[in-house]
């Protein structure tokens, strides 16, 4: 059994180019719910425009609410944000592609697909669920919003409403995060 004092997310601070605040979040478990990450949000919420927050991702992925919230805080931040990718899966993608620098390394990988809820896909779940229904318009926009220009238009309606997985090397992340315009390191 897991010590309950321990911390579900490790945040170091340091400094980089020996002066400015560098904030290391290392996300390398399944995202579960925003009360998990109270501490990265208020960090997203109160850094500046000299801060440099840097994601290690190696993630199965998680909570799309908990992913939701991370996209707002991190495309509203003021600070410089960097996701250096080992293992992007799902809502770790979705992460990734909200940062401003991708920093895809040696033998990483990424995975999109749609949302899964319950027991399968989306897909495969009765689509007169109005529950469904939402869920799928709320993915949809969220993709169409992170993934523009990383994905066709056609390829994330083929994620969303077809049940398509993209499996991604680095090369390939490389190649598509320089076509949205992020900031790729090499």
């Amino acid at each position: 059994m897991a010590n309950e004092d321990e911390k579900y997310v490790l945040i170091e601070e340091a400094k980089y180019d020996n002066y400015f605040p560098l904030i290391r979040i290392y996300l390398d478990k399944t995202i579960d719910g925003p009360d998990k990450y109270r501490e990265v949000f208020q960090k997203l919420q109160n850094s500046d425009d000299k801060t440099k927050i840097q994601f290690i991702l190696n993630t199965p992925g998680g909570a799309l609410n908990t992913t939701i919230q991370f996209v707002d805080l991190i495309k509203s931040t003021k600070a410089k944000t960097e996701a250096i990718i080992y293992k992007a899966m799902s809502a770790g993608s979705v992460i990734a592609l909200c940062c401003d620098i991708v920093n895809p390394r040696p033998n990483c990988m990424m995975m999109i697909h749609t949302l899964q809820y319950g027991d399968g896909r989306i897909k495969d779940i009765n689509k007169h669920d109005w529950r469904i229904k939402h869920y799928m318009d709320i993915t949809h926009k969220l993709f169409s919003d992170v993934y523009r220009n990383f994905l066709t238009e056609n390829e994330i309606k083929k994620v969303v409403h077809e049940g398509y997985e993209f499996w991604l090397n680095r090369n390939e992340i490389i190649e598509r995060a320089k076509k949205a315009g992020k900031e790729v390191i090499e």
